[in-house]
């Protein structure tokens, strides 16, 4: 199963941590990230995201959207990738298997620590604000991936 960890956009301020918005920087870097991803996935051997699953937060939404757009894929709201929401140990009971790829937008340091388990090492830098890694994941447990892209700072693409 095919697996993209992906952060939420750079977001800006609000009343509450709930309700922050992507900036426009944010959806500028993400629709370039979009872009980037979608052409390195066509010449190559994964298979396209299927869904997009995430976090209940304004700015997790945004960005799902934004994928679902670039992808046409289906989004859902996944409450278990909120802040505080799961421990990458639980993704085993709430994660779907039948999906191909399957997109999880969420938050840190939940997304880094995620990604760190499955690979069972920290290998791959904590992802900014946008940024994703792309995982073959065999197993939902410790050292069950294997890391297959890693884009933890997609600013370099603006």
């Amino acid at each position: 199963m095919w697996i993209t960890v992906w952060r939420h956009g750079k977001a800006g301020e609000a009343a509450t941590d709930f309700e922050r918005p992507l900036t426009t920087k944010g959806e500028q870097s993400l629709d370039a990230a979009v872009t980037e991803y979608r052409g390195w996935l066509q010449g190559s051997e994964v298979a396209p995201p299927s869904m997009a699953l995430y976090s209940p937060l304004k700015r997790t939404q945004q960005t799902a959207e934004r994928l679902g757009t670039g992808f046409d894929v289906p989004i859902q709201v996944c409450p278990e990738l909120a802040p505080g929401g799961s421990r990458p140990s639980d993704c085993s009971h709430w994660l779907v298997e039948d999906a191909p790829h399957v997109v999880l937008v969420g938050h840190q340091p939940f997304v880094s620590a995620l990604i760190d388990y499955w690979l069972d090492s920290d290998e791959v830098d904590p992802l900014r604000p946008g940024g994703y890694c792309l995982l073959n994941v065999a197993g939902f447990c410790r050292g069950g991936a294997e890391r297959v892209r890693a884009m933890p700072d997609i600013y370099t693409l603006l």
